[in-house]
């Protein structure tokens, strides 16, 4: 049963996951750069509003917007719902027999789900990544490099960003229960057929042991993550390899 939903899930947390880093931290890195600006208020307001909404509330917010209002019904079935809001496309069950069509259709499936996750975590991102960066924009080598006359954008993201992305790290990790977390409870309201779905209907039908078996596997992937962050901590920071 966990092989079965296991893929869906894993997809889900992986493309939100990717999403929300490849935008968070360059928005958060710009916010420092520009701090006091009319675009740090802005994103200010756009990353707090963010935090104070749960994801499920977003997941809501989204099926309203991109299903009903689009002119279809939430239902994932009705050929006028531009994105599907309801259900998970079998990709792993078919993806042999058409591959093309398979992943289109599960990419249509992923976008909402994988949105309600990914913006809460920009929004947390950002704000870590504006603090490490106004921290690092401070630092004397900064300074140093400015009475150089070395370029703005050779500073930022040679020097700054990279000195900036290490304290980030830890902050990642300990986003990964609550990542896992949210899916579970958005899963359940977009019925995507991931593990957090199954979850769900094996504690209505009182499955005791399936219950105990994702829990123990949620555990070990929070683990698992923890020890990854830990190594890519000391890749990316020298200071730790040397010291």
């Amino acid at each position: 049963m966990l092989a079965q939903h296991l893929p869906a899930t894993a997809l889900l947390i992986l493309s939100a996951f990717i999403v929300q880093q490849l935008i968070a931290l360059p928005l958060g890195a710009l916010a420092a750069v520009y701090r006091q600006s009319l675009f740090d208020g802005a994103f200010s307001i756009f990353s707090y509003t963010l935090l104070a909404i749960p994801a499920f509330v977003l997941g809501i917010i989204l099926i309203a917007a991109l299903g009903v209002d689009a002119g279809g019904f939430p239902t994932g079935q009705s050929a006028s719902v531009t994105l599907p809001v309801l259900g998970t496309a079998a990709w792993f069950h078919l993806l042999i027999h058409s591959p093309a069509l398979v992943l289109g259709d599960a990419l249509r499936h992923l976008v909402m789900p994988a949105m309600s996750l990914a913006l809460v975590g920009i929004a947390l991102d950002s704000r870590f990544m504006r603090a490490s960066m106004l921290s690092v924009l401070d630092e004397e080598y900064i300074r140093t490099a400015r009475a150089k006359g070395i370029r703005p954008a050779k500073i930022i993201f040679k020097h700054a960003f990279r000195n900036a992305v290490p304290p980030i790290i830890t902050n990642v990790a300990l986003y990964v229960p609550i990542l896992i977390g949210s899916a579970m409870v958005v899963e359940r309201i977009f019925q995507y057929n991931g593990i957090g779905y199954l979850f769900a209907q094996t504690i209505q039908a009182a499955d005791y042991p399936v219950v105990q078996s994702i829990l123990l596997l949620l555990t070990a992937v929070v683990l698992i993550a923890n020890l990854l962050a830990d190594i890519a901590y000391r890749v990316a920071d020298p200071r730790i390899r040397h010291g």
